[in-house]
């Protein structure tokens, strides 16, 4: 028996399997930094589905939208939250497949969470608008 294999968890089968599952579901993948690609291109497509989105979702509708009832019953909400997950996908591709800046993106994470502070979180006290 080598250190290494004394070094490593011992993991029930169960639990083998879950981490083969995850694994095959979720493989590490990292991006050689040469294969990264200039920024511009995404950060100029990123601001065109923020601007769609304030253009079809009026962010103090949104911040209106107060208690659990409402939040789970708005058509508006619901739209707006599925509006959300492409943002997300463009700007987790912005952070991991390009040049951007850090400081840039910095300020496009904080367009983000202006809407997503809008669509909010619903909780039992109802939707929190500040996370």
């Amino acid at each position: 028996m080598s250190m290494e294999d004394l070094n490593k968890p011992k993991l029930t089968a169960e639990q083998a399997e879950q981490y083969e599952d995850y694994m095959r579901r979720y493989p590490d993948v990292s991006i050689d930094p040469k294969d990264l690609v200039e920024s511009e291109p995404m950060v100029a497509e990123f601001l065109g589905m923020i601007d769609l989105f304030e253009i079809n979702f009026s962010l103090d509708k949104l911040h209106e939208i107060v208690s659990m009832k409402e939040a789970l019953e708005s058509p508006l909400r619901q739209e707006a939250k599925s509006a959300l997950i492409p943002i997300v996908s463009k700007m987790k591709n912005l952070e991991s497949a390009t040049t951007i800046a850090p400081e840039k993106f910095k300020k496009l994470k904080e367009m983000y969470r202006k809407l997503s502070r809008a669509v909010g979180i619903v909780t039992q006290d109802g939707v929190d608008h500040n996370r």
